[in-house]
């Protein structure tokens, strides 16, 4: 569970920025202290020491288990999907993806991330939001977006289903419901000025797609 980029990004919430390599330093100091008590740390001891005293132990580990999730998650759509839901939490750590890329044999697909599709809808202009609309279908709630191009006079609607927190349950579907509209709605031009500015800007996650 040592991760010493994740805990760089960390850092920034604290009154002093660490870079990985500093702070693999500052725990190979604490090891070596340990060393002359009756109970000498291993690196992942260590470790943990330190984020107890930079006061993010806690959110290291609830941000280090989210990660692992979405990397055993079946598909590149269910770890897109997980993401979205860390970006629509606001618990995304450091810079927010606006695409996501899913390489392939051929070559690789690139899908704006919750980020990424806010901003494309912001660029487009004229587009209208409607109420949400909550329903229960086969023991699920599920949530259903109206979205309105007013320009082009075009409506569609979005559906979601899917969360991992109950306590967030009724903003992480209505989010995915709007999301899932606007996919139908952004015109691809400016989904694509997206994905080419984040492609230089580095702001992109690579999905690993596993089978």
């Amino acid at each position: 569970m040592i991760d010493y980029n994740l805990a760089s990004e960390l850092t920034k919430k604290t009154e002093k920025t660490q870079f990985p390599e500093e702070i693999k330093k500052e725990v190979s100091e604490l090891m070596s202290k340990s060393k002359l008590t009756d109970d000498p740390l291993t690196e992942q001891g260590a470790f943990v020491e330190w984020l107890k005293g930079k006061g993010i132990d806690k959110e290291y580990i609830q941000t280090y288990k989210q990660l692992q999730q979405i990397k055993k998650s079946a598909t590149t759509f269910e770890q897109a999907d997980l993401y979205d839901e860390l970006l629509i939490e606001e618990q995304v750590i450091g810079a927010k993806p606006l695409v996501y890329e899913i390489p392939s044999k051929t070559g690789s697909t690139y899908v704006l991330s919750w980020e990424g599709l806010t901003e494309a809808m912001l660029r487009q202009g004229n587009i209208r939001v409607g109420d949400i609309e909550f329903k229960e279908l086969g023991g699920k709630v599920i949530a259903i977006a109206t979205v309105d191009d007013l320009k082009r006079n075009i409506t569609m609607k979005g559906v979601a289903e899917v969360y991992q927190s109950e306590k967030s349950k009724y903003t992480t579907l209505s989010s995915k419901a709007i999301r899932n509209a606007l996919r139908k709605i952004v015109s691809n031009k400016y989904q694509q000025q997206i994905i080419k500015e984040a492609i230089t800007a580095k702001a992109v996650i690579v999905l690993n797609p596993r089978g």
